[in-house]
């Protein structure tokens, strides 16, 4: 006679759980908790529950001269293991022990198919020899777009800020401020900001983040706050000096 597979072993225990439950619905971990709390507060309720003296782990692993743990691993196999990993495997007649099929079953889901797939395709001979694809490096977030500008520079039109911000520095023109270059000089400011700031989500350095000490933290918000009170002192000169 044909043997059954782990994962088919897997899946026997786990209906052989369902049924063990709904025959002495009593042994449940959840409702055995619930009666073991009653009788320690003194309420009977042993009469009206019929308790068994074991549970389905218990009773299977004397059935079966195993250890608990044993069948515990079984009845996690079965329920962590999605639909799909199990019929690859089933489907492929894949070989596969009862070990790696537990650590199949602690994979996301993504990752049990591709491992899956792996062992069908014999690309690896065990989980041992089953290496994840490395997550995708979260992108930096984009510099905000800059809202309409209230200000003109005239007839003249720029393709980027760098030229508008190069006009601003030409020695030969009349450098004085107005309104509009003053506000396109802060644009300009602005955008460079963004994009050399946009540098610190880089992986890059988030890699270093996990290493950052409490005393480190605490100075870089520090040197950060710097930055947000000088431009809250400038806002508070400006409005001041505002015609109003």
């Amino acid at each position: 006679r044909k043997g059954l597979s782990a994962v088919e072993y897997s899946d026997l225990l786990l209906r052989r759980k369902e049924i063990y439950e709904t025959l002495h619905p009593e042994t449940k971990a959840g409702t055995s908790q619930a009666a073991g709390m009653n009788r320690a507060k003194g309420n009977n309720v042993g009469c009206k529950m019929h308790p068994t003296s074991k549970s389905f782990v218990q009773d299977t692993a004397e059935k079966l001269g195993v250890n608990p743990s044993t069948i515990k691993r079984q009845i996690q196999t079965a329920k962590n293991l999605t639909t799909e990993a199990k019929d690859i495997i089933r489907d492929t007649g894949t070989k596969i022990t009862k070990k790696d099929a537990l650590k199949l079953s602690r994979l996301e889901p993504e990752q049990q198919r591709d491992a899956a797939s792996q062992l069908a395709a014999g690309e690896i001979k065990s989980m041992g020899e089953y290496h994840p694809a490395p997550a995708e490096e979260p992108q930096p977030p984009e510099p905000p777009m800059p809202p309409s500008v209230p200000y003109s520079l005239g007839d003249k039109h720029y393709a980027s800020i760098e030229e508008s911000v190069a006009d601003l520095k030409n020695p030969d023109k009349d450098c004085s401020y107005t309104p509009d270059t003053l506000l396109a000089d802060i644009d300009g400011f602005v955008d460079t900001f963004h994009k050399n700031f946009a540098w610190y989500n880089d992986p890059f350095c988030t890699v270093v983040f996990p290493d950052i000490s409490l005393v480190q933290f605490d100075f870089v918000r520090q040197r950060f706050t710097t930055i947000t009170s000088a431009i809250e002192d400038l806002l508070n000169l400006m409005e001041r000096n505002m015609n109003k």
